[in-house]
Order: structure tokens, then C-alpha cells, then sequence
């Protein structure tokens, strides 16, 4: 908090600016709590707004998946617009701005009545949305000098992914509350007439936290706009006086922390070492001119070698089919068993052929037994993250563990949707240990993309322009791929073939596996 009363940010210890990258990141746990808490229901909110019909569930499964794209892609479109408007306000107001439209979205969503008020709530919720950018700008200006910066860069990435771990398990338990605690929430109340407002109301709390933390306590990072007055921060200061004040210790706190340096004696500071101080202050102050001028120096042209492209090509094919699997796990799960497509005693070779792939059953579960399954995913993610990923990239490297993991899910894709056909409670057990270990897998490869792409990088002064266009380029493949991934667990629908989708992304992530081989750990 001490740091709360500078004015400029100079370089700092991560023990100075851990606070701040913990406000960052709850911006970020937010927006990802708004992302994904509507997987587990939103399969069955769009049915629900759709006329009953033979081809409800097709044309529900298709606008999910769409309501899930809109959000990630108002991303993409307003990313670099957004980081313009922060170089003009600054940072921390445009995460405001951010904060206070997603409590709309979020709300507005929640309150839908209408298909068309639940697809303009998650445009807007995405185009209003700047942290992509933005944030990665503000800890880019807080990491400075000799910081520790392995500790200070995975602060928020942990966040986030802490908030999209969560935000399926908390839309699957609140989801339609009349259902699934029917003992607290009554039949004929608000909560009956907007079934999927609580979780809504939960993520426009926390977009609401954020807000006010980033209001009291977050510094402006931008270099040129430090200087400008701060409300939010001046609140805090005068409400932080002032306790100290009516407490009767703010006379003690200032004694100690204005003492007078001795001049003489064996406490006294040496004038050479004043010298010193001055001279290293110097030097600091060149440096960042120093590197701006080598920046400049570097054509952009040469960042952009074969290997890098290749490196976001394999990180978008990555990030396509990951979440088109995300989105598409739940409608499957949420499909009904349909017994009637179950293959009866087949007659002859032939039909027992084409009922091996032709089927469309599903597990029939409801958004509290889809969230178990999503939180028996985060669960083991978390311990993955933390125990299994630093271990396998150590010993094997981050090459050879992005090809394993690029060679191995194409075999689960294809394996996925057989899941369904096995008898029960046994059929729910292979379920599980499917998306356990994708999402092992997918730890795995987003952790060696980034270390690749870091390795291969031509000059670590254009660093962040290449991660920036990496996360462009995967933004826009999961936005592609959620909208994509429903439409075809719509036509397996109505062709008979529920695998279709999960088929499809082996396929695709069989190209990434073969592009995989043609990466490189070096520039």
C-alpha cells in the first residue's frame, strides 16, 4: 500500500508491485468469470427462447455456441481500438470504462427475455471489454529492472485461468436456482421468471469488486499520464488519513517515517555514496531512452521470420480446437439420451457398420451435474498446472511436450463422442477421464507455445508486439471456433451423427500435430 503514495512509477520489487499485479488480475478473473460461467447453461437458456419443434435442440446447440463466439470476437474487433483510447485516458480509466459495461452485459444477459436481447448483451459485453490489451500494457509498465519477472508475469495468466475454472462450475450451480435449490429459491418468484439471472448477478459482483479496487487502489501506469490527478487514489489517501487520524496514530507514523538522516557519526551516510546514488539514478533514467531508440532501430519486417508465424499458426490451432471443445462438451453432456437412437439388433454387416458412427445419444444431464463435470476438469487442471506441466516441460522440453500434446488429441477427439455408448454409471467415468486429460494437454501446449514463442522470437525488444499478435490471432480462432463448432454439432444433430463436431477437430488438430513437427526451440 506504501507504494499507493508515489507519484511516477520507477523500477520496483515485485514485493512493491504485487498488490497492483493482484488488482490486474482480478480484472482479468472477472472477464473470464463472465466468459465461461454460461457454458454449463446456455444450451439450455437459447432452447428455452426457441419455439418448440423437431428442430429446437439443432437450431439451440448452433445460437449457443454463437452466443459464446460474440464475446471473444467484440474482443478481437476492439482490442487495438481500445488500447488507443487508453494511451489517451490512461490505462486505468479505460478499465473502468471496461468494468462498468460489463456489469450492463452481465446484467442485461441475465434479464434476457429474448434471443435477440441475450446475443446484444454478449456483443456488447465483448465490445465494451479492453483487458486483452490493456492489461498487458499496465504489467509490461509495472516489471521493470531486476524484478523477478517469472514471478511477476504469471500473476494474472493465473487469475484468469482461475476465473475460467470457476465460471463454469458457478454457471452450472446457480443456473435456474427454482430447479436445483428449490428450498431457497420458491416457485412463482423473480428467480422463476429469470432463471439464469443468479449467476449473472454473481459476475456482475465481482465485475463490480474489480472496479472499485481498480477505483481506490490501482496506480497509472501509462509513462506520460502518471502526473494527472487521481480521484480514486486521493479518496483513499484522505480516507486513509483520516482513520489514522481518529485513531490517534498518525502523529507516530509520520515521526517514523520522517526522521532526519544523521550528518556525522558512525550512522552518518558517506558523501561518496550519495554520489553513487545519484549517479545509478542517472543511469536508470537513460536506460529506458536507450532501449526506445533500439526499438525504433529494428524494422518490423524482420520480426515476423517463418518460424514465428508458424509459432502463432500452432497456437491458434491450438486455441480453435481447445474451445471449440469447451463449447461443445456441454451441449453433449446436456443432450438427452435418446434411447430410440441407441442401435437395436442390427440385421445385417452393413447396418451394424453404419450404426457404429451413426448415433446421436448424449448424457441427459442437468447444469448442476454438467458443473461437477467441469469442476472435476478445473480440479484437475489446477493440480496439473502446478505439479505435472513444470516436470514434463523440465525433463522433455518445451518442444517435444507441445509435439506429444499436438500427436495425442486428434486420438481423443476421435474418441469422444463413444463415450455416450458405453453403459452407465461406466460411460460417465470415460467422460471424465476424456476432458481430464485434454485438459492436462492443453496446459501443456498453451505452456510450451509460449515458451517457444519466446525462444524463437528474433529480438526480444519486439517481444510483446509478437505475443501481441499471438493472442490476436488466438482470439480470433476461439472466437471462430466456438461459432464454428456449434453449427456442426447442429448438422450431426439432424444427419444421426452426434460425433460429426468432435471428428471435425481431430482432423484439425491432426494439422496441428503434423505442424508441429516443423517447429523449431531456436530462432
Amino acid at each position: 500500500m506504501k507504494n499507493l503514495e508515489q507519484g511516477k512509477i520507477g523500477a520496483r520489487s515485485y514485493r512493491d508491485i504485487r498488490w497492483q499485479l493482484f488488482i490486474l488480475g482480478f480484472f482479468r478473473f472477472s472477464e473470464a468469470l463472465a466468459w465461461t460461467s454460461i457454458f454449463p447453461y446456455v444450451f439450455l437458456m437459447i432452447k428455452s427462447l426457441l419455439p418448440e419443434n423437431e428442430t429446437q435442440a439443432a437450431r439451440a446447440a448452433a445460437l449457443a455456441s454463437s452466443v459464446v463466439a460474440l464475446f471473444t470476437f467484440g474482443e478481437f474487433l476492439m482490442g487495438l481500438p481500445w488500447a488507443k483510447v487508453s494511451d489517451r485516458i490512461g490505462r486505468k480509466w479505460t478499465l473502468m470504462i471496461g468494468a462498468v459495461g460489463g456489469i450492463i452485459s452481465a446484467l442485461g444477459f441475465g434479464l434476457s427475455r429474448s434471443l435477440s436481447v441475450a446475443l446484444a448483451a454478449r456483443v456488447f459485453g465483448g465490445l465494451i471489454n479492453p483487458n486483452v490489451g490493456v492489461i498487458s500494457a499496465c504489467v509490461g509498465e509495472l516489471v521493470k529492472g531486476d524484478i523477478d519477472e517469472g514471478k511477476a508475469y504469471s500473476v494474472v495468466p493465473f487469475l484468469r485461468a482461475l476465473g475460467g475454472l470457476i465460471g463454469p462450475v458457478l454457471g452450472g450451480w446457480l443456473a435456474d436456482p427454482v430447479k436445483s435449490m428449490p428450498s431457497i429459491f420458491s416457485r412463482g418468484s423473480m428467480w422463476e421468471k429469470y432463471p439464469y439471472l443468479l449467476p449473472n448477478l454473481i459476475v456482475a459482483l465481482c465485475l463490480a469488486c474489480s472496479g472499485l479496487l481498480g477505483f481506490f487502489f490501482l496506480e497509472e501506469t501509462h509513462p506520460h499520464l502518471q502526473s494527472r490527478r487521481d480521484i480514486g487514489l486521493e479518496v483513499f489517501r484522505w480516507v486513509s488519513r483520516t482513520t489514522k487520524k481518529a485513531m490517534g496514530t498518525l502523529s507516530r507514523v509520520n515521526v517514523s517515517l520522517y526522521m532526519a538522516l544523521p550528518s556525522s557519526g558512525e550512522d552518518a551516510i558517506p558523501l561518496d555514496h550519495i554520489r553513487d546514488v545519484e549517479l545509478n539514478s542517472d543511469e536508470e533514467n537513460t536506460e529506458p531512452a536507450e532501449d526506445e531508440a533500439l526499438t525504433l532501430e529494428l524494422p518490423l519486417r524482420n520480426t515476423y521470420t517463418p518460424q514465428v508465424i508458424l509459432q502463432i499458426l500452432a497456437a491458434s490451432i491450438l486455441a480453435f480446437h481447445k474451445v471449440s471443445s469447451d463449447v461443445i462438451i456441454p451441449i453433449f453432456l446436456g443432450k438427452d439420451y435418446d434411447s430410440g437412437s441407441t442401435p437395436s439388433t442390427p440385421s445385417t454387416p452393413d447396418s451394424r457398420k453404419r450404426e457404429v458412427f451413426k448415433f446421436t445419444v448424449g448424457f441427459g444431464m442437468s447444469p448442476v451435474g454438467i458443473s461437477n463435470v467441469l469442476l472435476s476438469q478445473a480440479v484437475v487442471a489446477i493440480i496439473a498446472q502446478v505439479l505435472i506441466v513444470p516436470k514434463v516441460i523440465s525433463r522433455w522440453g518445451a518442444l517435444k511436450s507441445f509435439r506429444w500434446a499436438a500427436v495425442i488429441f486428434p486420438w481423443l477427439y476421435c474418441l469422444t463422442p463413444f463415450t455416450a455408448r458405453v453403459t452407465h454409471p461406466l460411460s460417465t467415468v470415460c467422460m471424465l477421464v476424456d476432458i481430464w486429460i485434454k485438459g492436462v494437454l492443453a496446459n501443456l501446449g498453451y505452456v510450451g507455445s509460449n515458451i517457444l514463442l519466446t525462444k524463437t522470437s528474433p529480438s526480444r525488444l519486439h517481444l510483446a508486439t509478437i505475443n501481441g499478435a499471438a493472442a490476436s490471432a488466438s482470439c480470433l480462432a476461439r472466437s471462430i471456433g466456438a461459432a464454428v463448432s456449434g453449427s456442426m454439432f447442429r448438422v450431426g444433430l439432424q444427419d444421426g451423427v452426434i460425433g460429426l463436431p468432435f471428428w471435425t477437430l481431430s482432423a484439425i488438430a491432426g494439422v496441428g500435430s503434423v505442424l508441429s513437427f516443423f517447429l523449431r526451440d531456436e530462432p
